[in-house]
């Protein structure tokens, strides 16, 4: 379009000069806005893949993690640092867990679990990563159930502890889409509140941690009995 335009006003021809005074300006203006319209397209593309690479996807995955990723694509997509830990586990349960830890956000980060070489849960305890509704670390309870309306609710007893505020740990799981929220009791604020979000294949069993362990057991109860 630029080109067209420099050959009207290099013409000899004095009609196509007078007519490339009107025509020029508004090829140019054309060219902005195709520009524009370029450079913004590009930013919004840029910005929806930023945004999935920190999204939560029930039953699939969060961030690029996915479920049924094998172990060497986890250790491709979350590096190993000094500071990550992994455990490999026969009793009761024959799993592998990642924990990957979120230094920049001075976050928990992410808890991979593994069995026969597969991912089978990944739980997020950073604000790094959220559901496309925005759920995410530190969500309030009221949030969570404004979004997901057939949540089941769960106790882990024996659970409670000083890093959780003191009380067992409450699961709201969506079975049927493969997503699951811990809780823990903020003293400060007196109230429960998001800690993890967790996905998994759906309609299988959700197990916290990747594993359920005695003493503690899982209990099922009424939403009136989270406190």
């Amino acid at each position: 379009m630029l080109y067209l335009a420099s050959v009207l006003l290099s013409c000899p021809n004095e009609w196509l000069k007078t007519l490339s005074l009107f025509v020029v300006p508004i090829m140019i203006a054309l060219y902005s806005c195709e520009s524009y319209s370029w450079f913004n397209s590009a930013y919004l593309i840029r910005q929806i893949e930023a945004k999935a690479g920190s999204s939560i996807v029930p039953g699939k995955s969060v961030g690029a993690l996915r479920i049924s990723d094998t172990y060497d694509r986890v250790i491709e997509i979350v590096g190993r640092k000094k500071e990550d830990e992994e455990y490999h586990y026969t009793d009761p349960c024959m799993y592998t867990e990642i924990h990957s830890l979120d230094l920049e956000k001075h976050a928990n980060g992410l808890f991979i679990y593994l069995k026969e070489g597969r991912v089978f849960q990944i739980e997020s305890a950073t604000p790094r990563y959220a559901t496309v509704e925005g759920i995410t670390a530190d969500s309030s309870v009221d949030f969570l159930r404004s979004k997901y309306s057939r949540l089941q609710s769960y106790v882990l007893l024996g659970s409670g502890g000083k890093l959780v505020g003191g009380r067992d740990l409450i699961y709201l799981v969506d079975k049927s889409k493969g997503i699951a929220f811990e809780l823990y009791y903020n003293r400060k604020l007196g109230k429960r509140l998001v800690s993890k979000v967790s996905v998994f294949e759906p309609n299988t069993e959700y197990l916290p941690e990747g594993c359920i362990a005695r003493p503690r057991s899982l209990r099922k109860i009424s939403p009136q009995d989270i406190h």
